[in-house]
Parts: structure tokens; sequence; C-alpha cells
């Protein structure tokens, strides 16, 4: 095993076979080992219940921690690291439990199994905020009994009480005499001990690691190029693959050119498949030049008719229609009382997830086996996907799973991994399949698009009494199955039904419109357009009622004690109240999701009334406790990016049943030369360490963000901006 240093760089499919190739010589060698998951009881259990497999210690220890003989301490990450940080996070959580030498501790990827269940949400998927909060228990607990063991194991070799034994930095330390053990010389006898009936854990004030700015285990491997994404796989025999499939949804392939794609210097073979046309070849840019030989002809399917303004059309008459009560407090009749009335409609549209790898994978289909190589949100959803369509048992199937060039919810879905598994069946070899960016803006799974209405009333002291809320959009659970009328989609109002406003009369009503363009989930889901609907409704509310729009929400949040830290760290941090530059206004918004509380004030100019300028973005953050203060704000700044750029300009339409926009000419991303500074602040807020109190990260700065923006137009314009994105308004960055 290479020394520890070089351990921590390695990344993706030599991590997996070094482990495999040297288990055997270590164990042969008498050295002491701790299993990985693959080795131990997890591999065989496909089909376990994950309660049993979560209340199985002996087995998650061997799941998430390998000590090698050079006493380098390898952590598993059971979450897909896509530049959120969680790779060094997770493991983070672990080794403070267990004292190990955080500079000494390697990591990797774990693949699909039981014993990487999220407890949080009952399956191996990363989203909704869930790394931190949703393992922060389990992976103590993991690491406080490996810790234990160790010491037990050591202090059984000197013959002492366990007491008199303390783990620190990867060691164990025999306070009598000083001696001193590494983790790696009793790993195997620690191993074969019985696992302690309770253990202690921590108290806050003697973490050395988390709560602390750490180094992420991943940059230098990013840095040097040595990080495996799913478009790095190289395997022996290896072919690259690429498609095309129908630019309308439901089209199917009419014809193609067979003899022209063969032709191309390289191409192996051009397959039709389930989903369009395959074209396989030595490398991908042959395997792109036979696609584009080829010419696949596809008819329109069903849907060829269908455009961005009938589904608009679609979802504005579900305003008129009953909705699905998903909230209802006091009496909204309140509402014909009230002393001052506004109304109004809301609309959001389709958005793409435009990771900065386009969808990609890795698969080999043998007649017993599958072996899959993925940038994956979801490894066991890919495991059974995968088992399903080649009619084998899950644990024939091993995942794999890549560094993720970008997710935000889209490599949740199994799409391309099926298409890599139907050609190398086909081929009878490893394919890598890779999709062009065209194919990946065309053939997503698309934030849906959403309208909304509502209605407000304030009383005569400008306090808002009532407000209703319809919003109409497609469901994203039950897109691709069938509907069930009458059941709330929870997404569709969230942050809406959930608000801490304290508003007497409030009503939320969601109307399901179902679509045939494909969606699911996009960053912070519901959230993503509820945020930009409900903080323009309140600022709105504050300026017909005459009031400063930070003071109007601190009168309705008051009651609850994470929101007034947050609203006034981010008074303080903005200068809310005092006098701005000649030209410039503020906006601002908040937002609770994920567990986590979120304000932003936008500072902006407007010139020849559409030249904006963002001068500022001040963000505060209460997400309980923080595992690594420095990585939370720069999740904060790139939701708070990703999130900007579809307020700006973020827009897919539909024409002839197909997307219109193909890459990032006519589907823009900020530039770093256009993003304005940003700063955070963090409240370590947490009273306990209760998971229950710890918030998330990778999503809640996304919400609050359209509508800060927005307000600050209103501000300095008098626009109400009541449509996303500002482009449509005319709006263009300076």
């Amino acid at each position: 095993m290479a020394n520890g240093k070089d351990a921590e760089i390695r990344t993706g499919e030599d991590r997996f076979l070094l482990s495999r190739r040297d288990f055997g010589k270590f164990a042969g060698a008498g050295l002491g080992v701790l299993l990985l998951g693959f080795l131990a009881p997890a591999r065989g259990r496909a089909q376990a219940d994950a309660a049993s497999v979560l209340g199985d210690m002996k087995g998650l220890i061997a799941a998430y921690v390998e000590i090698t003989p050079d006493n380098t301490v390898w952590l598993v990450t059971p979450e897909a690291e896509m530049g959120q940080g969680v790779e060094s996070a997770l493991p983070a959580i672990l080794a403070e439990e267990m004292e190990a030498d955080w500079d000494k501790v390697a990591t990797r990827l774990s693949g699909a199994g039981e014993y990487y269940i999220n407890p949080g949400k009952n399956m191996q998927a990363t989203g909704r905020s869930m790394a931190v909060r949703g393992y922060f228990e389990l992976l103590r607990q993991v690491g406080a009994t490996a810790r234990d063991m160790l010491r037990q194991a050591a202090a059984e070799r000197w013959g002492i009480a366990i007491d008199r034994c303390k783990a620190e930095k990867s060691h164990l330390v025999n306070l009598d005499t000083g001696a001193r053990l590494r983790f790696a010389d009793v790993a195997d006898a620690a191993s074969r001990l019985p696992i302690p009936e309770k253990v202690e854990l921590k108290p806050r004030e003697r973490f050395s690691i988390i709560g602390t700015s750490f180094p992420r285990k991943d940059v230098v491997a990013k840095v040097t190029g040595r990080a495996v994404f799913g478009v790095d796989v190289d395997l022996p025999g290896m072919l690259v693959a690429t498609i095309a499939q129908p630019p309308a949804f439901g089209g199917k392939l009419l014809r193609f050119d067979e003899k022209a794609a063969l032709a191309v210097h390289g191409v192996v073979t051009a397959l039709p498949i389930s989903d369009g046309l395959a074209v396989v070849a030595e490398s991908y840019w042959q395997a792109r030049q036979g696609i584009e030989a080829a010419n696949p002809e596809f008819d329109s399917g069903p849907n060829g008719d269908l455009s961005t303004d009938d589904i608009m059309a679609d979802l504005a008459s579900g305003l008129d229609e009953a909705g699905i009560v998903a909230r209802e407090d006091g009496d909204i009749s309140a509402l014909a009382r009230s002393a001052k009335r506004l109304s109004g409609e809301y609309s959001v549209p389709y958005l793409a997830h435009t990771t900065m790898e386009p969808m990609s994978c890795t698969v080999h289909v043998r007649d017993d086996a599958c072996e899959v190589w993925a940038p994956s949100q979801g490894p066991i959803r890919l495991r059974d996907d995968l088992a399903a369509v080649l009619r084998m048992d899950p644990a024939q199937i091993t995942v794999h799973r890549t560094y993720l060039g970008g997710g935000f919810g889209r490599r949740w879905q199994t799409d391309f991994a099926v298409q890599a598994a139907e050609i190398s069946r086909a081929v009878k070899r490893p394919v890598k399949l890779i999709w062009s960016r065209e194919e990946d803006v065309q053939h997503d799974y698309y934030r849906p698009a959403f309208a909304m209405r509502f209605a407000a009333g304030l009383d005569r002291k400008g306090r808002l009494e009532a407000l209703d809320i319809k919003v109409s959009g497609a469901s994203i659970g039950e897109w691709g199955k069938a509907p069930r009328p009458g059941v709330l989609d929870r997404l569709a109002v969230s942050g809406l039904g959930d608000s801490h406003y304290a508003i007497p009369n409030y009503r939320v009503e969601s109307v399901k419109k179902a679509g045939v363009v494909p969606i699911g989930t996009w960053r912070s889901v519901g959230h993503s357009q509820n945020g930009f609907f409900l903080e323009s409704i309140i600022d709105e509310a504050a300026h017909a009622a005459g009031q400063d729009p930070l003071k109007f929400r601190r009168a309705m949040l008051d009651h609850h004690p994470r929101w007034r830290p947050v609203l006034d760290e981010i008074a303080k941090l903005s200068g809310w109240g005092k006098p701005l530059p000649k030209g410039r206004a503020r906006g601002i918004a908040v937002a609770e999701s994920y567990g986590s509380y979120m304000a932003e004030v936008v500072e902006i100019s407007v010139e020849n009334d559409t030249d904006l300028r963002i001068h500022n973005i001040f963000c505060v953050i209460d997400c309980g406790f923080a595992v690594n203060p420095g990585n939370v704000e720069r999740q904060v700044e790139s939701a708070v990016i990703y999130g900007l750029t579809a307020a700006l300009t973020g827009k897919i339409t539909i024409s002839g049943g197909a997307v219109e926009q193909s890459n990032f000419h006519d589907y823009p991303a900020l530039m770093m030369e256009e993003t304005p500074p940003i700063k955070v602040k963090i409240l370590q807020n947490a009273k306990t360490l209760d998971a229950k109190e710890i918030g998330g990260v990778g999503e809640p700065a996304l919400p609050p963000i359209a509508p800060a923006l927005a307000n600050a137009v209103f501000a300095a314009t008098g626009k109400r901006i009541r449509s996303l994105p500002l482009a449509d308004h005319g709006f263009t960055l300076a």
C-alpha cells in the first residue's frame, strides 16, 4: 500500500483495485486490517432490511473503516461527492470520534450497499441537503465504537484497564507508562472483539476537527488532475459511445445511415437502442463524428405540437381549479374584511441542470454479472434499475462510484446508465457512454414550470392578517407514474406549507397538472420556486403597508428563536437601514429549508431602466452546527451563484414538442467575471449536537436569491418582477 500522503490523493478505480488486490497480502502476513464494506457482510446483503443493517454495528464498522499496515485510516463516504465537500465532511465526523489523525486519513467513495443508507431518509441518495444531518449520529457512533475497540485491543496487549488507554492521532497511549501503539498494530485484534454495549461520544468542547475549517481531501486530486470523474474511467478493452435521442418528447428513431457511420475511422457499430441511436467507437470524438455521419431522423411522436405557450396556459388554467389544501390556518374568509387587499399571479419556467460534466457512465455487462462505474447520486437505485433491465439479481451488480462533475439532482436519475448497459450488452465489451452537451440540455429531467396566484389582506395597522396561495404545476413524484388524485405532492408546496411566518389566516392549495416534459429534482427542489413566490408576496405586502421590508418580516418571525439572530445579523452584515450610495437599492429575502435558516440581501443599481449591476450579496445562514465552516461558506456561495444564474437568464422553452435550447450559448451560466462579491456569515446556533438541530447547507442559500434580487429591482425601479428570468423583462448585467 502506498504511504499515507499518496493515499490521500488516490481517487476512483485505482482505490477499489488496490484494496481488493492487497487485502489477501495484508491478511496473509498477519497485518491488521479492519475490513471494508465490499469485503464484509454488506457485500452479500443487497436485499437486506435497512433497519436491521443499520443496527449491525460490526457490519457498519467493516463498511466504513479500514486501517492499513502503514497506519493509514481509510474512511468511506456513503454520499456522492459532486463538489460540495461531502467526502471530507462525513469522514471528518468519523475521524473526530475515532481520534484519527486527519492529516493521515484517506477517503474513498462507497458503492451501492444497504450499510450506506442515510438514516435520515432511509435510502442511499445524495440530496435534500441531508448528508451531514442524516449521517451525523450514525458516523459518530461508528467512529466511537471503532475507537473503543482499538483501545480495548491495546489495553489487553498491555494488561491494563481500558480507561488507562487513550486514543489520539491514530495511536493508542498507555497512560501509566507512556507507551504507544499505532492503530494498525492492534487493528486485527480489535476487529475480532465484541461490540461494546455503550460508547461515550466526545463533548463539543473537545472537538479538534469538526467545527473548524479543515482541508478537504479531494482538493489535491482535483487540482493535479488525478481525480476520477465519470468521463475519466478507462478500462482495458473499453469502447466509447455517444447517442442521439429524439428531439421531441415521445419521438422515435425512423432511419439512419449505418454505412456512413461505419465509414468513420474508429467506429465499431451504429446501434439502435430504446432511447434512440448509439454509435460505438474507439474514442468519443470518433463516436461523435459517427453520429453526425449517421444523420439519424426521428418523428415528433404524439407531442409534436406542444409549445411553452400551451404549457403555461395549462398551468394558468389550473389556478381556476379546486386544489388540494396543504395548509389552512384560521379562516381565509378574513380576506374579505381586510383593510387593504393585494392579489396577483407569478410564474417560473422549466430549468435545466447543466452540470459541467454531461451525463456519462461506464458499464461492463457479462453473462452473469455487471460492473458499473458511475457518477451517481443514487447507487442503490442504479444497482436495482440495472438489475431489473438486465434481469439479474442485485447482488450481481457492482457499482463503483466516481466523482460527479456536478449533480444538482440530475444524477439521481438512471437513464444514462441504463443506456450504457444496453450498449455494453449488445457489443459484449465494457462501454463508456458520454452524452454531448446538446443531448444533456435537451434530454434533462427539468425543474418543473409553475404558476401561482395569491390574495393577501392587511389590517388597519398594516399587518398581514390573511394570505391565500394556490400553486399549479406537475408533480415530480408522479412524473412517469400513475396519477394519484387527491394526494398532495409535498414538493410542490415546500416552503409554503411549512412557512414559519405568523399569519393568522393562511391557506395553501396545490393543483397538479400532469405534463409530458420530463421533470425531476433540481437544487432545492420546490423551495426554488416557492421561495421566489412567497418572499415576493411578503415584499409586496411590506411596501403596500408602507413598512420597512426587514422589519415587516421580523414582526412575523419574532416568535421563532432561530430567526431572530439571523435577521439581526443580516441587518448588521448588509448595513440595512443605513444610507446607500446614490442610485443603489437593496432587496431582502429569507427562507427556511432543509433545516437551515437563511437570509440574503442583494445590493444593486439599475441604469437606463434595464442595465443591472449587482454590487454586493450578503448571506447569513444558521445551519445549527457547521462541521466545516469554510466549506459551508463555499456552499452558500455556490448555491447563490447557481440560483442567480437561473434568476437572471435560466429558461427552458418548448417548441414542436422539443427543447429549443442546446448549449451554453442559449442557456448561459454566470461567468466568474460576472459574479458579484458574496459575503457570508455563519451562525452556530445549535444548542446541542442533536442531529435535529443541524441543517443542510448545499441547497438552503438558493431559494432567497431570486426574490432578494427581484425585490431589489423593485426598490430601485418600482417595477415588480412576477415571472423569471429577469432577462424576459429586458434586464441584462451591466
